[in-house]
């Protein structure tokens, strides 16, 4: 007797047995889950503490087929047979995989997914406006939300969580049936995956965990070794294609000394967005090598100065001082900084022992509000503040009520007088308590001592009730201290 298929079958008979393949899928799914649990090279598994590399039992066809005349639809292949011969739910990507509750009936199931791989971002906010929309009215919301999401998300069928509000989706129906996507209930865009097939993104994950791959975000980058991506690069002129093979590599736990060079010729000869991918994957696998062009990228344009900072904070934290001298030196433009440069600039700037609070000094007087505001937030850090009270005062006069919390935010536990006339326009000027701006001006006016208590008193009759509750508070404290 032979046993084939968990069957006993005597010799003779053994060819006459229907070949069943997805056995094989079955067996080599169950082998490597068991391999990927003893995770051979001690990476950080996401999720692992949940799923533990268990699978649940396997549904029976008869459910199956239940559930599926029921909710009108025909189950992706590869993702029906994972459930019939590996398991119908368990380990699996993230926080694993949701056993599919075979008695549910619903009613999207069945719905034409109209998501696509190629949606752009405009027509996204187009078909979610009424559940996303900024400007969408509560009567509307109200109204048309649910069917709204229901058209969005149908023909979807839920995986599992990713954490936060990222789920994994599978696309039931239309030409990109069987696809895994992730969605976000924040209202991102869907990101479809790159395999065709639940199978193949499922044995990726298993693959790359043998491997000891960064699984942090699987996914969401191009799957493949060193070999395999470079050859993807270079079988197309697609650049979206390029790029995302390039990105590929940054699961990967090492690179060769061929990759590295190849790598540099695409920074050194191709166009942006090529270029700036295998830099950043060369700051990521070879740190000394990418340090060159990431300090020539300061000296670039606003978009390589951007990335080049970037690199720094993301990959050189323990060796930012090597780029000081870089960075102060375009620090030192300012004719090219914004909001977000600044914001990259000061991340490494602030890891050395020096003050450069009279640069960002000058950085209040922008034009450019969001450039101001961060500038006032770093000198609410200064070592000292009072040196700077006519560039707190300055925009604490703004019509920016952003501008206005920033600098009130960098006054805390600052006390002189010549800044209560400031904090007296402010509650004269606004009548409602705007993103909290009149219960701030009341804790900074609690720390200027007794000679703020008449206008504390006043505040008592204010029409708005948090306004009125900060008043009481502050006055309490002041009235514990200073009349005692």
């Amino acid at each position: 007797m032979v046993k084939r298929f968990g069957k006993f079958f005597r010799r003779g008979d053994i060819d006459k047995v229907k070949y069943d393949t997805t056995w094989d899928m079955a067996q080599r799914i169950k082998n490597k889950i068991i391999k990927a649990s003893k995770n051979p090279y001690n990476i950080d598994i996401f999720g692992a503490e949940a799923h533990k590399f268990k699978l649940k039992e396997v549904a029976s066809l008869e459910e199956v087929e239940r559930f599926e005349k029921n909710n009108n639809i025909i189950l992706p292949k590869d993702y029906r047979n994972f459930i019939l011969k590996v398991g119908n739910g368990g380990v699996g990507p993230y926080y694993g995989i949701k056993k599919l509750d075979v008695s549910k009936i619903d009613k999207n199931l069945s719905k034409e997914c109209i998501l696509r791989p190629d949606m752009t971002t405009e027509e996204w906010k187009e078909i979610t406006n009424i559940i996303y929309g900024e400007d969408v009215s509560d009567e509307d919301y109200d109204e048309f939300s649910d069917e709204c999401y229901d058209k969005v998300y149908g023909g979807l069928l839920y995986l599992g969580t990713q954490g936060c509000t990222y789920n994994m989706m599978l696309v039931l129906n239309g030409p990109y049936k069987g696809k895994v996507i992730y969605t976000d209930d924040d209202g991102n865009k869907p990101f479809f995956t790159y395999e065709s097939n639940f199978i193949d993104w499922y044995e990726r994950w298993l693959d790359e965990i043998i491997n000891g791959y960064e699984i942090f975000w699987f996914g969401t980058n191009m799957g493949g070794n060193e070999k395999e991506l470079i050859g993807i690069y270079n079988s197309t002129k697609d650049k979206s294609t390029r790029v995302s093979a390039i990105y590929g590599m940054g699961k990967l736990r090492e690179i060769t000394d061929e990759t590295v060079t190849f790598l540099e010729n695409i920074y050194l000869n191709e166009d942006n967005a090529e270029a700036k991918s295998a830099l950043q994957m060369l700051a990521k696998h070879k740190k000394g090598k990418a340090k060159k062009y990431i300090i020539r990228d300061l000296e670039g344009d606003y978009g390589d100065v951007l990335i080049a900072l970037k690199l720094i904070n993301w990959y050189y934290k323990e060796d930012s001082s090597s780029f000081i001298e870089a960075v102060e030196n375009c620090f030192l433009k300012q004719d090219i900084i914004d909001k977000e440069l600044l914001k990259y600039m000061n991340y490494v700037l602030s890891r050395v022992e020096k003050d450069y609070s009279e640069e960002y000094k000058k950085l209040v007087y922008s034009d450019n509000d969001e450039l101001s505001g961060l500038a006032i937030y770093f000198l609410g850090k200064a070592k000292d503040r009072y040196k700077y009270l006519e560039e707190f005062k300055f925009v604490l006069k703004s019509e920016n009520i952003k501008l206005v919390n920033s600098s009130l935010q960098g006054l805390k536990g600052i006390k002189d007088e010549s800044l209560i006339p400031y904090y007296k326009h402010i509650l004269d000027k606004y009548e409602e308590n705007i993103d909290s701006v009149l219960t701030n001006v009341i804790k900074r006016l609690g720390e200027q001592g007794g000679s703020v208590i008449y206008i504390l008193e006043d505040l008592k009759k204010h029409k708005i009730k948090e306004v009125k509750a900060e008043a009481y508070r502050t006055l309490n404290i002041l009235e514990e201290t200073y009349i005692k």
